[in-house]
């Protein structure tokens, strides 16, 4: 579904990337850090048919480039069940803008945003980035090996590996271990069919119900405690 989008806010991703602790272990990350980039990955996308996921933009940026956000942005793709890839038919669109406006029917600030990159997609005359060659190119433009990073990005996962770019994944998240109201941030590696917990930190209390946080308030949630501490 449309997610807060990761290109505007960086300053969660900064604190987990950028905390010595990951190091501490013996993974991948410790034997080629001077080797490698962080990718962020934010796809924007919404169910259809019940099953298919489709695919309407996108937001991609690295360690390299100090996080400059290139937005991935084409005729929206249609991903099936079956791995197949497909771009959205005009017959196709009005279907899709109604089982759109179901969802978010009762919320607005996401279904608006979602209904105008639909349609700006679809208007879209110049080149597209929205593609696996460009998504591909991007990752491999230098000799550094790519780790792509995730916002609970389990969907953005399953849209990589569709558009057939399997790589090193890892998901950044803010979880309640304990139903205490009180949030841990997680970075797991998730490039296999089971996740394995690289790094855990305890942020602060969130009164909320629900074990997880949005990016916003964990960023909130971040940036109160570091703001306590200094």
């Amino acid at each position: 579904m449309l997610r807060h989008s990761l290109r505007h806010d960086n300053h969660v991703f900064l604190h987990v990337l950028n905390n010595n602790n990951i190091y501490n272990e013996p993974t991948c990350l410790t034997n080629h850090i001077d080797k490698i980039k962080f990718v962020i990955v934010d796809f924007e996308f919404t169910m259809i048919n019940r099953k298919d996921l489709l695919l309407v933009s996108g937001s991609i940026s690295n360690s390299l480039d100090k996080y400059k956000p290139v937005k991935l942005e084409g005729k929206p793709i249609v991903l099936t069940t079956t791995n197949k890839l497909k771009m959205l038919q005009n017959r196709e669109v009005k279907k899709v803008m109604q089982s759109v406006g179901r969802i978010f029917r009762n919320e607005p600030e996401l279904l608006l945003p979602l209904l105008g990159q639909l349609e700006a997609s679809l208007k879209l005359k110049r080149g597209t980035t929205q593609s696996t060659t460009y998504i591909n190119q991007y990752l491999h433009t230098d000799n550094r090996i790519p780790v792509i990073v995730f916002w609970n990005g389990t969907t953005d996962k399953e849209i990589l590996q569709k558009l057939g770019l399997n790589r090193k994944m890892l998901n950044i998240t803010s979880y309640n271990d304990n139903n205490d109201n009180y949030f841990n941030l997680k970075l797991l590696d998730i490039s296999g069919s089971t996740s394995k917990l690289l790094y855990s930190s305890r942020i602060g209390y969130q009164g909320k119900n629900g074990r997880i946080l949005n990016l916003m308030e964990t960023h909130d949630l971040v940036w109160f405690v570091q703001l306590i501490i200094t």
